[in-house]
């Protein structure tokens, strides 16, 4: 079995698979390094819009109570707000 060859041997010499593994190795350990920091931003829990941060949508004249079917659609994207009127 081959001795191990030093980090310099392996920076001048491209032949040995010995200098192949250890290059290997280094590369995939840069990419976990600078791929997880990344993941973990993309897996952090997003924060759900409050009634306050969503904008609000004004229902005037609905007489065929259209309201409920909007506000459906709509939810988490905006309020619904239906003045008391004859649909319910």
């Amino acid at each position: 079995m081959k001795q191990p060859l030093a980090r310099q041997e392996c920076l001048a010499y491209d032949g040995d698979l010995r200098c192949m593994d250890m290059k290997r190795n280094v590369l995939l350990t840069l990419s976990i390094l600078l791929l997880a920091p990344l993941i973990a931003l993309a897996a952090a829990p997003t924060k759900a819009p409050s009634a306050l941060d969503m904008p609000k949508v004004l229902l005037v004249g609905d007489t065929i109570g259209y309201a409920p079917l909007v506000a459906k659609r709509l939810a988490g994207k905006a309020v619904v707000v239906n003045p008391p009127g004859k649909a319910k």
